[in-house]
C-alpha cells in the first residue's frame, strides 16, 4: 500500500545550481499540468535541498501547492515556473535564425542601403532557449532585422530580398512523453 498526502501536494523539481542565488523558501511558483491545459496552480517553495547533485549539477527544490479539490495527483508531469527577480528585457530570435558552428554562433542581419538589402554576418552570444525562441546576450540589438530562413546559401555581403508576406508558422506542439 502506498500512502500519499494530496492536500497540500508537494512538487519536487530540479533547478540548475547557477540559479540558486535567486531561490528562497516562500517564493511563489506557478504549476501547470498537461491534464488541465491553460490552468495554473499556485504555490510556494517549501524547501531547497542542502546538496548539489554531482552528476547533473542541479539542486532539488520542493514546492507546496494547495490541492483542496484533489484535482492534482501524485506522479503527474508538471511545468513549474518560479517567480524570481524582476523582469528584464531580452532580445530573442526564432531558433531558425541562429547558425551554430565550431567557429561561433552567428546570424545574418539585414543591412539596408536605400532600396537594396545585403546580408551581414554577425557573431552572437546566445543565452537561454525557451521553446522556439533563443535569447541573444550580445551581437543583435532590439529592432534589428535578421534572416530566419534560407541561410545555407547565404554569404556576407550578398544581395537579399526581404519577403515578409509569409511569416514563420509556429510548429505544432509535440506531445510530452
Amino acid at each position: 500500500v502506498t500512502l500519499q498526502k494530496q492536500d497540500p501536494l508537494f512538487v519536487d523539481f530540479p533547478v540548475p545550481e547557477q540559479h540558486l542565488d535567486v531561490l528562497k523558501a516562500g517564493q511563489p511558483v506557478d504549476v501547470q499540468v498537461d491534464a488541465f491545459p491553460g490552468e495554473t496552480f499556485s504555490g510556494a517553495i517549501a524547501s531547497i535541498d542542502a546538496k548539489v547533485n554531482q552528476e547533473t549539477r542541479n539542486v532539488l527544490v520542493r514546492a507546496e501547492v494547495a490541492n483542496a479539490d484533489r484535482r492534482l495527483l501524485p506522479g503527474m508531469f508538471a511545468n513549474v515556473n518560479v517567480q524570481a527577480g524582476a523582469p528584464t528585457p531580452v532580445v530573442t530570435l526564432p531558433r531558425t535564425a541562429v547558425i551554430y558552428s565550431l567557429y561561433g554562433d552567428s546570424v545574418y542581419a539585414v543591412k539596408r542601403a536605400s532600396e537594396t538589402a545585403t546580408a551581414e554576418r554577425r557573431f552572437i552570444r546566445v543565452g537561454e532557449t525557451r521553446g522556439d525562441r533563443v535569447a541573444i546576450a550580445e551581437g543583435v540589438a532590439a529592432g534589428d532585422e535578421v534572416v530566419t530562413t534560407g541561410q545555407l546559401k547565404l554569404q556576407p555581403g550578398a544581395s537579399i530580398r526581404v519577403d515578409n508576406a509569409t511569416p514563420l508558422q509556429a510548429r505544432a506542439e509535440r506531445p510530452k512523453e
